[in-house]
C-alpha cells in the first residue's frame, strides 16, 4: 500500500511539485474535498522555481553586500539578510496561497539554512576568527548551492515510503489503545537514567538539575557497554506528540492527558539536563507541529497560538545553554527564566554567555572547513557515509570503528567541545561542489517523502508522523548523522505498538 486513501489526495507527475485541488475560500481538508468537487483550478503546494530564483537573487545581493573584513561581529549582517530574502521568497509565496501551504515539509527544510546558518550572523554573537573574505564568498555560494540542489530535488516525483509505514499512518488509535503505549514509552525511556543510578530515584531526581558532566548517566565519547543505554532514550522522544494525541481524542484537563503530559514533562526534565537543544527542539517542535496538522482548518489565530508556542521553545532552548554547564540547582528555576528571557532581548547575563538567540557557530566553522579543505586538506570522499552509517554500533562491538569521518575540525582547533558545520559543510569536505549539489538534491527528495502525509486526514496517526519526519529533516541540515539518529524513534514505534498488540490479542 503506497497512498493513503484520504478524500485530498492526488497522484502527483513527475518532474513537478505536488498538487491538491484546493479551495482558497474555504480552506484546509475541507476546501480541498470542495475544489475537487467544483473543478477548481489546481493550486500548487510548494514553488521550487521560485526557491531557485530567490536564492540566486539573494546570493548576487549578498555577495555585493560583503564587506572586506568580515571578522568583526555583525560584519556579514547586511548578507546574511539578503540570503534569507531569497530563501524565504517561495517558503512565504505558498504561505500568501493558504497558510497550511507554510508547512509543507518542503518550506520548511528550505528555510532550514536561515536557523542553522543565517542567524548568527544577524545577532552576530562571534567573531569570524580565522576567516578571509574569499573563504566567506565560497561558504555562502556553497549555501546558495545546496539550496538550488535542494528545491531542484522537490521537483521530481516523490519518492514512496513503505507501505506497512502508512498503513500504521492510517491507523486512528483510539485513547484506551494509546495510553499503554505511552506508559511504556516513558518506562523505556527513563530506564536510560534509571539504570546508571542503580534505580536509585533520589539520586535520579538530584542529579536532574546538576551540570551537564555530573549526572551518573553521562559518558565520554567513546563509550563501551553503557553505549547500549543511549539508545533506549529513543522510545520517550514521542512522548510529548503522544501527549497532544491524547489531548485531542479527550481533552486537555482529562485524566489520561494528565497523565501523559506528566509523563512527557518529567522524561524531558531528564533529557534536558544533558544540554542537547537540538533534541528537545525537536521533540517539542514535532508535537507543535502535530496540534497545527491535526487541525481540520488553520485559521491565523491557531497559526499565531503555534507561533508563541515556537517563542516558548526558543525561551527554553536559551535557558538550556545558560544553566547546562553550572547546573539548575546552582543557578534557580525563577533566575535562569529571567536570565533566558534577557538573554532573548540582547543583554549580557553571564560570562561568555550569549546576548541573543544563539544557535551554534556552524557558519564560522563552515567557513574555516572551506579554508582548510581541499587547498590544506584533501576531501574525505566515502569516509564521511561509512561514519555516519557505523554511528550506532556500539564501540565495545567494534573496538576500531571510526572516530571522526576524516576531518575533525575539533581536533585542528584543540577545542574541548564538539563543532558543526552542518551537512553543507559535511558535503563540502566529502568532495566540494559536487557533493554539495548531489547531497542538496537527495535531501530535496526525502523532503518530499512525507506528502502523502500531508493530505492525510486529520484524527490519525499520520499527522504525528509527518511532524516527527519533517523535524528529524530540520535537525539533520546540522549534521548528517542526526537523520539516522532520530528515525529511531520511529522504529521505536513500531516496536512498541507490536508489543502491545500482542498483549491485547
Amino acid at each position: 500500500m503506497n497512498t493513503l486513501h484520504t478524500p485530498s489526495a492526488q497522484p502527483s507527475s513527475s518532474a513537478r511539485p505536488a498538487r491538491i485541488p484546493y479551495s482558497v475560500s474555504m480552506g484546509g481538508m475541507r476546501g480541498a474535498r470542495a475544489g475537487a468537487q467544483m473543478g477548481l483550478q489546481e493550486v500548487r503546494t510548494f514553488f521550487p522555481g521560485l526557491g531557485i530564483m530567490g536564492m540566486a537573487f539573494g546570493l548576487v545581493l549578498a555577495l555585493m553586500l560583503m564587506p572586506e573584513r568580515v571578522q568583526t561581529p555583525g560584519a556579514l549582517r547586511a548578507s546574511a539578510i539578503a540570503m534569507i530574502l531569497g530563501m524565504a521568497l517561495a517558503p512565504l509565496a505558498a504561505a500568501w496561497v493558504n497558510l497550511r501551504f507554510l508547512l509543507r515539509t518542503e518550506n520548511i527544510i528550505g528555510l532550514a539554512p536561515v536557523y542553522w546558518l543565517m542567524l548568527d550572523m544577524i545577532t552576530g554573537n562571534y567573531a569570524m576568527e580565522y576567516v578571509n573574505k574569499e573563504g566567506a564568498q565560497t561558504a555562502f555560494i556553497i549555501i546558495a548551492l545546496c539550496t538550488c540542489a535542494y528545491w531542484w530535488g522537490t521537483m521530481s516525483k516523490p519518492w514512496k515510503l513503505p507501505g506497512g509505514f502508512l498503513k500504521t499512518c492510517q491507523y486512528r488509535i483510539s485513547s484506551d489503545a494509546l495510553m499503554p503505549v505511552i506508559l511504556l514509552c516513558f518506562f523505556l525511556g527513563m530506564l536510560r537514567f534509571a539504570i546508571p543510578c542503580g534505580f536509585d530515584l533520589q539520586l535520579m531526581f538530584s542529579s536532574v538539575t546538576s551540570a551537564r558532566w555530573n549526572a551518573p548517566w553521562t559518558r565520554g565519547s567513546l563509550g563501551g557497554w553503557d553505549a547500549f543505554t543511549d539508545h533506549l532514550t529513543y522510545f520517550g522522544y514521542l512522548l510529548p506528540t503522544l501527549a497532544v494525541v491524547m489531548a485531542r481524542r479527550k481533552t486537555w484537563y482529562h485524566g489520561t492527558t494528565i497523565i501523559a503530559l506528566l509523563c512527557a514533562a518529567i522524561f524531558f526534565l531528564f533529557l534536558a539536563q544533558s544540554g542537547s537543544r537540538r533534541i528537545i527542539g525537536v521533540c517539542l517542535g514535532a508535537a507543535l507541529l502535530y496540534w497545527i496538522m491535526d487541525q481540520k482548518k488553520i485559521k491565523p489565530v491557531k497559526m499565531l497560538v503555534a507561533g508563541a508556542g515556537l517563542v516558548v521553545l526558543v525561551w527554553l532552548m536559551q535557558l538550556m545553554v545558560l544553566v547546562r554547564s553550572v547546573g539548575l540547582d546552582e543557578v534557580g528555576v525563577s533566575r535562569a527564566g529571567k536570565a533566558a528571557a534577557y538573554s532573548l532581548q540582547g543583554y549580557q547575563v553571564s560570562a561568555g554567555g550569549p546576548s541573543a538567540i544563539h544557535v551554534d557557530d556552524n557558519i564560522l566553522r563552515l567557513s574555516q572547513a572551506v579554508q582548510l579543505v581541499p587547498d590544506k586538506l584533501d576531501y574525505v570522499y566515502h569516509k564521511l557515509i561509512l561514519y555516519t552509517l557505523v554511528r550506532p554500533i556500539p564501540r565495545i562491538l567494534w573496538a576500531n570503528k571510526p572516530e571522526d569521518p576524516g576531518f575533525s575540525l575539533q581536533k585542528l582547533l584543540n577545542s574541548q567541545a564538539s563543532l558543526t558545520f552542518t551537512i553543507i559543510g559535511e558535503l563540502w569536505i566529502s568532495w566540494g561542489y559536487f557533493a554539495v549539489i548531489l547531497g542538496g538534491w537527495i535531501y530535496g527528495r526525502l523532503a518530499t517523502l512525507s506528502s502523502p502525509l500531508f493530505h492525510a486526514a486529520p484524527e490519525t496517526m499520520a499527522p504525528m508522523f509527518y511532524g516527527y519526519i519533517t523535524m528529524t529533516l530540520f535537525v539533520g541540515y546540522r549534521a548528517m548523522v542526526e537523520v539516522l539518529l532520530f528515525s529511531y524513534a520511529m522504529m521505536g514505534w513500531w516496536l512498541v505498538t507490536w508489543v502491545i498488540s500482542k498483549f491485547r490479542r
